[in-house]
């Protein structure tokens, strides 16, 4: 199944007291073997380098495309970007996202209970950025910048916002080679849930052998079914082949993000994580980019139309759409 660790659990113990009770002792309702694929507090690191004002320009837009695909309403939308707190394009890398998101129109909050999952999250954070119209149908991109990254209970790393909403916070470090080694421990930590996580290192930084070795130890250390570098994770769960699932090691008493995994067309038995490569900036800008919505809808009108009726001669517009053509 798919869905919230909420809804898992509602399934594998039932709800109410008696729910509870069951899962405390560990007593399901049936012994048949059940696995999710769940949500996730998904992490994006942000590796100091020597970014342009273009570079901060594409990165802003691809942190929030993270979030506005399908409204904020995904498991692996971006939920906490993790910076360096010494690195000197923090700051201008936070103005150019909030840009973006005073750019874009709000989206209708469809999902049930998001209105009341946004005034949870602002009313523990009442500095809350918004962006947007707030009414009864939509709620406004959100950000909450500059977290306390040792109050480690904040609702921004324990709780899935599944809504227009993401976080940021910066942690000090020596070096960005020790930035990285505790970035990996933070998110692997405090973070709520192992579904997917992303990194993003300019090419220049992985020149340094020191960064560039910091960067391998992280993909190997971080417990994330999918690890993704320079290209948002999420995008794992369109590919297929790659295993789209939470780290291995959940159980029914403790699921967060899941036991199992889907796609995997490979068939491994035991898969651990997926790990995705891409250049530090797509070109061309890849279609799912939040300027980039009206080439996205008419994308997946085609593919829609292909799922509905299958025709090879119809996969070459499919291209042209997604190129903007």
């Amino acid at each position: 199944m798919t869905g919230s660790d909420k809804t898992f659990e509602a399934i594998v113990f039932g709800t109410g007291s008696e729910g509870t009770r069951r899962k405390g002792a560990m007593q399901p309702l049936n012994q048949k073997r059940i696995t999710g694929e769940l949500g996730n507090v998904s992490p994006v690191i942000i590796v100091p380098g020597p970014w342009s004002d273009t570079d901060l320009a594409y990165q802003a837009e691809h942190l929030f495309s993270m979030l506005t695909m399908n409204g904020g309403f995904n498991c692996n939308a971006t939920r906490v970007i993790i910076q360096h707190a010494s690195w000197d394009q923090r700051d201008p890398l936070l103005q150019k996202l909030r840009v973006c998101m005073a750019s874009q129109p709000s989206r209708v909050a469809y999902y049930p209970g998001a209105q009341q999952r946004m005034q949870s999250f602002v009313a523990a954070h009442p500095e809350a950025e918004q962006f947007g119209d707030r009414t009864n149908e939509h709620t406004p991109w959100t950000l909450i910048a500059d977290l306390d990254a040792q109050a480690t209970n904040d609702i921004c790393f324990t709780t899935e916002a599944f809504c227009s909403l993401f976080a940021e916070t910066a942690l000090e470090a020596r070096s960005v080679v020790d930035y990285i080694a505790h970035a990996v421990a933070f998110a692997n930590k405090h973070l709520w849930g192992t579904l997917n996580v992303t990194l993003l290192v300019h090419p220049t930084s992985l020149k340094d052998p020191a960064i560039a070795a910091a960067v391998e130890q992280a993909i190997a250390d971080l417990r994330y079914g999918t690890v993704s570098v320079n290209y948002w994770a999420g995008t794992s769960f369109t590919l297929g082949t790659t295993t789209w699932g939470a780290y291995p090691g959940h159980t029914l008493d403790d699921i967060q993000s899941g036991i199992g995994v889907v796609h995997n067309t490979l068939m491994f038995s035991q898969p651990q994580k997926s790990v995705i490569r891409a250049p530090f900036r797509s070109i061309p800008t890849p279609p799912w980019f939040a300027s980039r919505s009206a080439t996205l809808t008419k994308t997946f009108k085609r593919l829609t139309d292909l799922e509905a009726s299958p025709a090879l001669w119809k996969v070459p517009g499919i291209v042209i759409a997604a190129l903007g053509r």
